[in-house]
């Protein structure tokens, strides 16, 4: 039996890989199908080729405005060539071009599986979402996370014995603890990060969906002598577009605040490290299911501050302190958290422990295990 993920590779999130890489190294065949673009992955290798089910199929998928039009039939014919009758198929991260493969997969294969992220739930439309129903009446279980799952029962009716709860885990877990006092200093003796600041993180990519600008113009509003007590980290590394971008470097450069913004890629062990050098992390984010970079923040010991429209209920149900505000009384919230910062640091201990239980891959691995079954 083979794992087949379908996924868009143009998507290059780590902890996707990391699944399909640990299942591998357990010993089962996996491997990755992208029907957006008509390509497959192989773990072994880490190679990308594009699907070549019949002569002059690869060639076609190199002709920019033709090869949109064959994409779907390519797919069709490898599904029937290479896919198996013991074969479990999970797809991630949900598109409506997916629903025309759903019958002949479920017809093919033992098993549909359906994993929802988020945001292609969250962020979809009604006519998006009405289009993903031929797909969920297929398949055999419907996977996400806690976050999401009751406006997802609430939308769909009829669904819910499909549903299982998935997280990803997350390896970077493991660097955060590890990183030394050495290594924090080094860092912030390279990004000019005084020791006698609070550290204070805005956003995780360079999405506009992060809203920035919003809470760039909060940090405005604190007086010159809160202002001196702190340093903002502004992690661009990947995500949104140049002039966007743009605007957030010229804005956090006219608010007379210590700043650091990260355009370049960083290597894992200066991601941890970025964590690590974090007292505070702000996310007002438009939507979200689950936050795999506000769990690394808060097992780096962050305090964290989201807006209340964020469905982050399972830190609650995990045990863990989060901070809430709506985005009206947020500047407020962000005075009394700097003001009274050693108070709200006593309030979070024992965070970082419990989402790294709960988020580990030793955690995670045999939940996956389990619904690939």
């Amino acid at each position: 039996m083979k794992v087949i993920f379908i996924f868009n590779l143009a998507y290059k999130t780590p902890f996707f890989y990391e699944l399909v890489d640990r299942l591998h190294d357990l010993g089962k065949e996996v491997i990755v199908y992208d029907f957006i673009s008509s390509k497959k992955y192989f773990p072994e290798t880490k190679q990308i080729q594009s699907l070549n089910p019949f002569f002059g199929a690869k060639f076609i998928l190199k002709i920019r405005y033709v090869r949109r039009l064959f994409i779907p039939l390519i797919n069709k014919i490898v599904i029937k060539k290479e896919f198996a009758e013991d074969d479990l198929v999970n797809i991630h991260y949900v598109h409506y071009d997916y629903v025309q493969y759903a019958k002949i997969i479920k017809i093919k294969c033992s098993k549909l599986i359906v994993t929802f992220w988020g945001s292609d739930f969250l962020r979809a439309n009604n006519d998006t979402r009405i289009k993903f129903i031929p797909l969920l009446e297929c398949c055999d279980k419907i996977t996400m996370v806690e976050g999401i799952q009751k406006d997802f029962k609430n939308y769909y009716k009829g669904f819910d014995y499909k549903i299982r709860t998935s997280f990803f885990g997350l390896s970077q877990l493991d660097l955060i603890k590890n990183v030394d006092s050495s290594s924090i200093q080094k860092f912030k003796a390279k990004y000019n990060v005084r020791n006698d600041v609070i550290v204070i993180t805005i956003g995780y990519n360079a999405s506009p969906a992060q809203q920035h600008l919003i809470l760039i113009d909060i940090l405005n509003n604190l007086k010159a002598i809160m202002k001196n007590k702190i340093h903002v980290l502004i992690p661009l590394t990947y995500g949104g577009n140049r002039e966007y971008l743009q605007k957030v470097i010229k804005k956090i450069a006219g608010i007379n605040i210590s700043y650091t913004v990260f355009e370049k890629f960083l290597e894992e062990k200066e991601l941890a490290i970025l964590k690590k050098i974090s007292n505070l992390t702000l996310n007002i984010q438009l939507t979200d299911a689950f936050s795999g970079s506000l769990s690394e923040a808060i097992v780096a010991n962050n305090i964290v501050l989201v807006g209340d429209w964020l469905p982050y209920d399972v830190y609650a149900d995990w045990g863990v302190k989060i901070f809430r505000s709506s985005l009206e009384d947020y500047y407020f919230k962000l005075v009394d958290i700097i003001e009274n910062y050693n108070n709200y640091s006593k309030l979070i201990e024992g965070n970082s422990d419990k989402v790294y239980n709960k988020l580990s891959w030793n955690t995670r691995l045999p939940e996956w295990e389990r619904i690939l079954n």
